[in-house]
């Protein structure tokens, strides 16, 4: 359980890095698509190791490069970096962008199997 700074909002998720190789690789590729769409981003290339997505905010672009698959040596290092790419774009702690991350690859699992 996290407990909110003295004098902080309490509504506001705790900052909180996420270091985790095993967890980032539970965040499968085509989940980190679904959640890439549903929050705006548009793929702008791709090739057989990432895919380049971009976000322009208030004319301010953004970029994450989503590793194509998990059999990439350093596939959980391309998740937990776009992971804090989402978390800075979306002002949220890497944790809750993290488990939106696990939903994400729980639902597109889901309708794939």
């Amino acid at each position: 359980m996290f407990q909110a700074a003295e004098g902080s909002d309490p509504t506001v998720e705790p900052l909180v890095r996420v270091t985790d190789r095993n967890a980032a690789m539970a965040c499968t590729p085509s989940g980190l698509t679904t959640y890439l769409r549903w929050r705006g981003w548009e793929p702008r290339h791709s090739d057989a190791v990432s895919v380049q997505w971009t976000l322009t905010i208030d004319g301010d672009e953004f970029e994450v490069d989503q590793p194509a698959h998990r059999g990439l040596r350093d596939y959980a290092l391309r998740v937990l970096d776009v992971l804090r790419t989402l978390a800075i774009v979306e002002r949220r702690s890497e944790l809750g962008v993290l488990r939106d991350l696990y939903r994400a690859s729980t639902d597109a699992a889901s309708t794939i199997s």
